[in-house]
């Protein structure tokens, strides 16, 4: 106990490794070593004594990265930050990038009511604010060729929505960090679009569920999984009702374990034979332990 509390002591008094965090940290101590993560998720805190690692939170971390582009677009800037798991955010040259809607207008101000074209006012300005949304665009094709990494768009009314009319990244979120982003800390917004990533990850293992579930839940899936929701009822039910020996209760408790029991042994231990016999279904073969 003495040489873990020593471990512990040194990572605390280490203030150069407190000066770089991430949004969690997970330490792991023996007697003999300790090792720590940065994450880029934020986990809850908890401590766990045991013959072995707790890694269950680390999971998540390791099977998103947990890296992202925010486009932060205004009428009077555009800048592009790059969102990485445990470093602090970085502004990203975009070559070509304009640099406000003005310039990609060729104009020094579209606050004025001069017509454009054959548009004036109001909807002139829109015209100009979807060519510089446009420029920006066409900016980013070269810049994120090749990547699958998430853009986040962080934008206010009406850029947000003329941005997503002219875009042609595919991995463009849903999701917007809403409101005029020029004030705004890159720290600021690095923070919001990992929650905005939090919520993408979140909504992908929802469909790989929906996309595994439904096939078992409809009777299509393997019986060995069919089975598993049946034998947890089972289990509810002989927990929650354990019947005196000798009453019809506890025969049908007794007689519910037996089947749960005979349908696990009996998928366990199939296996489809191939090529199929005649009929065009495959015959299932059992096998004995």
């Amino acid at each position: 106990m003495r040489a873990i509390e020593e471990e512990l002591a040194d990572l605390a008094d280490d203030e150069e490794f407190w000066r770089h965090q991430a949004r969690s940290l997970g330490v792991f101590v023996t007697p003999a070593a300790l090792r720590s993560f940065r994450l880029p998720n934020r986990l809850v805190s908890a401590v766990e004594v045991s013959d072995r690692f707790f890694v269950k939170p680390l999971l998540r971390a390791v099977t998103f990265p947990h890296v992202a582009f925010v486009l932060a677009l205004a009428q009077g800037s555009v800048r592009v930050i790059e969102v990485a798991p445990d470093v602090e955010p970085l502004e990203v040259p975009v070559e070509d990038m304009p640099s406000d809607v003005a310039s990609a207008a060729g104009r020094s101000s579209i606050a004025d009511r001069a017509p454009h074209r054959r548009f004036q006012g109001s909807e002139g300005q829109k015209v100009i604010m979807r060519k510089y949304a446009r420029r920006i665009d066409q900016a980013l094709r070269p810049f994120l060729n090749g990547l699958d990494v998430p853009l986040i768009l962080a934008a206010s009314e009406p850029m947000d929505s003329i941005f997503r009319s002219v875009n042609t990244y595919p991995q463009l979120t849903p999701s917007t960090i809403a409101g005029n982003p020029e004030g705004t800390p890159d720290a600021q917004l690095a923070e919001r679009a990992r929650a905005v990533l939090d919520d993408l990850y979140a909504d992908e293992l929802r469909q790989v569920h929906e996309l595994y579930g439904r096939p078992i839940s409809e009777g299509r899936g393997d019986p060995a999984l069919r089975v598993r929701p049946q034998l947890k009822r089972v289990t509810a039910l002989c927990r929650s009702r354990p019947g005196r020996r000798g009453s019809r209760t506890g025969m049908q408790v007794t007689r519910a374990r037996s089947v749960a029991a005979r349908a696990q042994a009996s998928t366990t231990r199939s296996r489809a034979s191939w090529p199929p016999r005649r009929g065009g279904c495959a015959r299932p073969r059992r096998y004995r332990p």
